[in-house]
């Protein structure tokens, strides 16, 4: 560090360059004390000038180098400058040279780039790649947010974790998304505080905020244990890896499925159905993977009075849907399966044309101590909103389903109760404002994400247009609205 009487100001001139056109933003001020984290100087730089102080009696010459130009480049002038686009780390180094009065000294600066979204940075112990969705790797974490600094955690000391996660886009997809299992209870952006957290890639989403959008809906629609969400830029082991999701890993407990450990379970309907415990039903065959009571909670003398139970509760409901083959008209089902989640589960999915559910894939279902099975919560919106390149809107759970081949009709039975219909029509027009004004949210997703979705495009060289896809998104989405809204109100 150094030690002098008098104080030398250095101003790093950062300067965005978009095109042709190059935009000064105004000087952002930071006491480097306030930041000290060991014996580095960390800065966030939303886009703006740093006013840096150092310590210094102005004697002799000063040079300023960085050990990464291709984040921040800096000039014989001690001027440096962002590279558009760029997000990242870079070691500036402020160097003075020895006089007759002063010995040479030298200060590092690690500064950190990113946007107008927080920053996770994460290092694995002696930067192992992350190579598996099954074994988890011991790493640290930093949550960097200039908007709510409160918000920041400093490194952990690889007392955490963190592992792969995801099926066809574990293997299929260059852009992977990660599970995070901290040591303890660790609160996110002032969420409830837990252990698992989740970030998604969005690898096959050009807009980033398919996921994002139903998730949305989901609270608007006031949906029991609907996920929060934050955009994050994520450097990894010191690498940009792209712009993700981070949202509340799918599980019992408080701020999450928040229901009786004992009493009641969370399930998992998917068609990989590769995690025990496990069970097909008796009629649909739905691929039922339970999630709560975890098995190693259950396994032993109690596994099979557990198992039984969640597999009881499925096939009594399937009992009163169906009698071989033949469609059971009233509606006693209701008495375990409550009805307004069903309604609100199938429309949402409706309104952004996922028809994944068909399968089935990544559908959640819970049941509390009162013993009603209830929808949610809401998961997995990857390939929805046709790509919003075709023109044929098409019906996916009521009518004629198109799409895909159904392989479970569990979902299309309910278009058989009147009374299912009936509700179905009045929570659409009930929501129909809701939907329409999720274009506003469509526009503040783009306007928060410019930046990062850029970054993001180049790191993974993908030939996307964030206002490209966001205008294609909404003018699909008025489309789908006014389709919607003529179809379910004649069913």
């Amino acid at each position: 560090m150094l030690k002098t009487v008098a104080y030398l100001l250095i101003i790093f001139s950062i300067q965005i360059f978009v095109g042709c056109e190059t935009t000064v933003i105004e000087p952002l001020q930071m006491r480097p004390s306030t930041i000290e984290i060991e014996n580095k100087y960390r800065f966030l730089v939303p886009n703006q000038k740093i006013a840096l102080v150092i310590e210094g009696d102005g004697d002799g010459k000063t040079t300023i180098t960085s050990s990464n130009p291709e984040i921040i480049s800096c000039d014989t002038t001690g001027s440096c400058m962002l590279t558009a686009g760029k997000i990242g780390k870079a070691i500036i180094t402020i160097a003075k040279s020895e006089t007759s009065t002063h010995s040479s000294a030298s200060l590092d600066l690690e500064l950190i780039v990113t946007h107008k979204i927080p920053l996770i940075i994460i290092n694995t112990e002696g930067n192992q790649p992350i190579t598996s969705k099954d074994t988890y790797f011991k790493a640290d974490f930093s949550v960097l947010d200039s908007d709510n600094p409160r918000n920041n955690i400093e490194k952990t000391g690889f007392k955490d974790e963190i592992r792969g996660r995801g099926n066809y886009s574990w293997v299929n997809s260059p852009k992977k998304s990660y599970r995070i299992k901290f040591d303890k209870k660790t609160s996110l952006f002032g969420l409830e505080a837990a252990k698992n957290w989740i970030l998604l890639a969005n690898y096959h989403d050009p807009t980033l905020i398919m996921n994002a959008i139903a998730f949305e809906l989901a609270n608007r629609f006031k949906m029991k244990f609907s996920h929060h969400f934050v955009h994050v830029d994520v450097i990894l082991n010191g690498e940009y890896i792209g712009n993700y999701l981070l949202t509340e890993h799918n599980q019992v407990g408080d701020g999450r499925v928040a229901i009786d450990k004992t009493n009641g379970f969370l399930v998992e309907l998917d068609k990989y159905y590769d995690e025990e415990p496990k069970f097909t039903t008796d009629y649909y065959e739905l691929p039922v993977m339970i999630k709560s009571p975890e098995y190693s909670q259950i396994e032993g003398a109690g596994y099979s009075e557990e198992y039984s139970f969640v597999r009881e509760k499925f096939n009594t409901i399937e009992a009163l849907l169906i009698n071989n083959g033949e469609v059971i008209p009233d509606n006693t089902y209701k008495s375990h399966i409550d009805l307004q989640s069903m309604v609100d589960f199938i429309l949402i999915n409706e309104l952004v044309k996922n028809s994944e559910i068909g399968h089935p894939k990544s559908v959640f279902m819970h049941m509390d101590k009162d013993k009603i099975v209830r929808m949610g919560p809401l998961w997995d919106f990857d390939w929805t909103f046709d790509s919003a390149e075709s023109e044929d809107q098409g019906i996916v759970y009521f009518s004629e389903p198109q799409e895909l081949i159904w392989k479970h009709d569990f979902f299309l039975r309910f278009f058989s109760d009147p009374e299912f219909i009936e509700s179905y029509k009045k929570r659409w027009n009930e929501m129909k404002s809701e939907t329409v004004d999720m274009e506003n949210f469509m526009d503040q997703m783009k306007q928060k994400l410019e930046l990062s979705h850029r970054a993001n495009a180049t790191t993974w060289n993908l030939s996307v247009d964030l206002n490209e896809e966001i205008e294609k998104m909404k003018q699909w989405w008025k489309a789908r609205i006014s389709f919607l809204d003529g179809e379910i109100n004649k069913l």
